[in-house]
C-alpha cells in the first residue's frame, strides 16, 4: 500500500473518498490536499479531519514563512523573499487543530499556505495553491523545499529551485530534469536520499559521494550535490 497520496479537487468526484481519506490517515497514511479538495467535501466529513475552510478572499504574498523540519523542540524559521508577488485563496483555520507550517505573508498579515493537521496514526497536510499555477514557479527555493521534504518519495526528495523535477523508480534509479524555460539557468540542488551511501552517474560514467549524512526519522539521510543543466538527464 501506498505511503502518501495526492488529492486535488478532481479527486472529489469520488463519492467514498473522504472515507476512504480517513481510513488512510488514521491507519498512518501521510495525504497531501489542496484547499480546492476541502471545499468541495465541505459537506462530506472533512471536517472531521482538519479545522481548514476555504473562503472568497484572496491574498497577495511577497513574503514567506517557512519552519524547518524540527524533530523536537521549537523549530526555526526562514523568511524567503518572493521572486514575484503570488495570488492566495484564504483559509481560515484553528491555529491550534491545524498548524501553519508554511505562511504567506504581506505587510502585517499572514494566512496559512501549508498546514499539518495530526489525524490517527497519520498526517494530514494541505497546500493552498495559487490562483494561477504558473505561480509555483516563482516560489522561492526555500518553500519549495520545505514542501517537497514533507512529501519525500521513496526517501528522496529534492532542496533547490524551481524548474526541476525528480522522477524516482521503484529499482533504486532517479532521474534529475531540469526543464528548459525562458532565462533559465544551470542551477545547484541538493538530492536528499535515505538509505544511500553513493550515487552512479551512468551518464558521467563516475560515481558521486554524499556532501553529508544526517538523521530523518530512524533512517540515515545521504545529501548529494550537484549542478544540473537545463534539457539535460542526471
Amino acid at each position: 500500500h501506498a505511503r502518501q497520496v495526492l488529492l486535488t479537487r478532481a479527486s472529489a468526484m469520488d463519492p467514498q473518498i473522504v472515507d476512504r481519506l480517513e481510513r488512510f490517515v488514521r491507519e498512518g497514511g501521510h495525504a497531501l490536499v489542496t484547499t480546492g479538495f476541502i471545499e468541495a467535501t465541505q459537506d462530506r466529513g472533512i471536517a472531521a479531519l482538519t479545522s481548514i475552510r476555504p473562503t472568497s478572499r484572496k491574498f497577495i504574498a511577497d513574503l514567506y514563512r517557512v519552519e524547518d523540519n524540527s524533530p523536537a523542540g521549537w523549530p526555526s524559521c526562514t523568511y524567503p523573499q518572493a521572486g514575484a508577488p503570488a495570488v492566495l485563496g484564504v483559509a481560515e483555520y484553528r491555529n491550534n487543530f491545524s498548524w501553519g507550517v508554511i505562511k504567506a505573508v504581506h505587510g502585517e498579515e499572514n494566512i496559512g499556505f501549508l498546514f499539518r493537521d495530526r489525524y490517527g496514526a497519520g498526517e494530514l497536510w494541505t497546500i493552498a495553491l495559487p490562483d494561477a499555477l504558473p505561480d509555483l514557479y516563482r516560489l522561492p527555493a526555500p518553500v519549495l523545499s520545505r514542501l517537497r521534504e514533507a512529501f519525500p518519495v521513496r526517501g528522496a526528495w529534492l532542496e533547490g529551485g524551481s524548474l526541476v523535477s525528480l522522477f524516482v523508480y521503484s529499482n533504486d534509479a532517479l532521474v534529475l530534469y531540469p526543464y528548459v524555460a525562458e532565462g533559465t539557468q544551470r542551477q545547484v540542488v541538493r538530492l536528499h536520499v535515505a538509505g544511500a551511501s553513493a550515487l552512479d552517474l551512468p551518464l558521467r560514467h563516475r560515481t558521486i559521494e554524499p556532501l553529508y549524512t544526517g538523521r530523518r526519522g530512524s533512517e540515515t539521510e545521504a545529501v548529494f550535490e550537484m549542478q544540473v543543466i537545463p534539457g539535460q538527464y542526471e
